[in-house]
């Protein structure tokens, strides 16, 4: 499965090399591990990643559905596997909602339906590549409709359409965005009754997304620098604004944690541990402002952020979010190059119930070999989809990412592009990503001598 050392794999290579704060080999680079959250936010407010065309008739809808599916394609081929998508900006929806209107990026005017549904089409499509679909709901507006976190009357608003999302939609998370006081301190409560009124709609939220659906995972986008301490200091931080992360992850609240981490240096690495000492069991998967590699936003190098992704996969053992989408596809600073490169195989995001029993195997497996194709079956079983794996080594490693073909794949079967025969293995996993063992296909000889490289920027369903 090696590949030749392409001009941008060199360059990149030797960036990490000199650049990357500790584990920075080419090696180390190169390990690409089976399980990791790989995220991005997918922005709507003021169509900032998507939308751009406003829907006016049948063509203009039409070209607004395939912006979204050039999107999902280019995030599909840098093996990106959660989309963290915009369903609510400050009190305008992406979806047909009992409780607010249809935000004006999909029509141009306020409360008007495009003609489709926009988060069903965001779950379908991002479903179709394999990838996680959360609905990323902003919280605390600052704008449009402000609903105060002093007001009890608040968490059971926000808990109202975070549950009605969770109800409609087959979403695989909820993330919340502004879920905390505004950029000054909070007014007209002490720093301890700030997070008891954040906490209060944290678990509302929790409480009424998890009696829906209790796979779906609850996250949230804190402050980057959780909590002042004696070596670490920060007038703006997470805990000062009302985020008290470390109770969320230790009650079970949340089960993954976006940090802002959005700096550079000495605003960056030394807050990386102080979020992997409150993780209480969860998931942290730092977001890493890839905005600033745009020349309108900030100076940032692509040395720094190789350094960052190197440092918190490698010295954190944690995923990552990016921030935003149109900036990873527009490959700012080869930034899209190199993710391509950092992240060579497919990866499944950890199980939020790691300690649950496995899944049950696939059930009546069939490979049916053609000349130029071979389809796998199996009967599906409710609430699980299956992965598929194939090697020309028998039997199958599972625990490597680059024998990955397929993720989540739903339905009874999947048709996989091959001339020539391989050794395939299927697994299930459950919608809280625990897999079971594999089923592997009988060993046969190979007919060919010809290697085999799944090809993981299409979509084999």
């Amino acid at each position: 499965m090696n590949r030749p050392l392409t001009t941008i794999t060199i360059i990149l290579s030797l960036l990490v090399f000199l650049t990357a704060k500790a584990s920075n080999t080419f090696t180390e680079l190169h390990t690409s591990p089976k399980r990791e959250i790989r995220a991005v936010w997918l922005t709507t407010y003021g169509g900032l990643d998507w939308p751009k065309t406003r829907v006016k008739d049948d063509w203009t809808r039409k070209q607004q559905k395939e912006e979204l599916i050039r999107m999902l394609d280019g995030l599909q081929a840098a093996n990106i596997n959660t989309v963290l998508f915009q369903a609510r900006t400050r009190g305008l929806v992406a979806y047909p909602s009992r409780y607010e209107s249809f935000d004006m990026v999909w029509t141009g005017k306020e409360g008007h339906y495009p003609g489709y549904d926009p988060m069903q089409f965001v779950v379908d499509e991002c479903h179709k590549r394999g990838m996680e679909c959360h609905a990323w709901v902003v919280c605390i507006s600052q704008a449009k409709i402000y609903r105060s976190p002093n007001n009890e009357s608040t968490a059971d608003y926000l808990a109202s359409i975070c549950e009605e999302i969770t109800r409609r939609y087959d979403i695989d998370g909820i993330s919340l965005d502004y879920i905390r006081y505004g950029d000054g301190k909070p007014k007209g409560v002490s720093a301890w009754q700030a997070r008891e009124n954040i906490t209060r709609i944290v678990r509302r939220i929790h409480d009424k997304v998890k009696a829906a659906k209790p796979w779906v995972k609850m996250s949230c986008s804190p402050i980057g620098k959780y909590k002042e301490t004696r070596n670490l200091w920060s007038k703006y931080n997470a805990y000062e604004r009302g985020q008290d992360v470390e109770r969320w992850t230790r009650e079970g609240l949340m089960d993954i944690i976006f940090p802002m981490s959005y700096w550079d240096g000495k605003d960056f690495y030394p807050w990386i541990p102080q979020w992997k000492q409150i993780e209480n069991g969860r998931i942290i998967a730092p977001g890493i402002g890839t905005y600033f590699l745009d020349y309108r936003e900030g100076r940032r190098t692509l040395a720094e952020q190789i350094a960052q992704h190197n440092y918190v996969r490698h010295d954190a053992g944690m995923g990552f979010a990016l921030f935003r989408a149109q900036h990873l596809l527009a490959n700012h600073k080869g930034i899209y190059d190199f993710i391509k490169y950092f992240c060579p195989h497919p990866a499944l995001a950890p199980s939020i119930a790691p300690n649950a029993p496995k899944p049950q195997q696939p059930q009546d497996v069939t490979v049916e070999r053609g000349e130029t194709k071979t389809t796998i079956s199996w009967t599906p079983q409710e609430n699980t989809m299956v992965n598929v794996y194939a090697s020309r080594e028998w039997p199958v490693d599972i625990s490597k990412a680059k024998n990955i073909i397929a993720l989540r794949v739903k339905g009874s079967q999947i048709v996989i592009p091959t001339g020539y025969k391989l050794h395939y293995a299927v697994t299930t996993i459950d919608r809280y990503g625990n897999e079971s063992d594999e089923i592997s296909t009988a060993k046969e000889k190979f007919r060919s001598a010809l290697s085999y490289r799944p090809d993981n920027s299409k979509s084999y369903r």
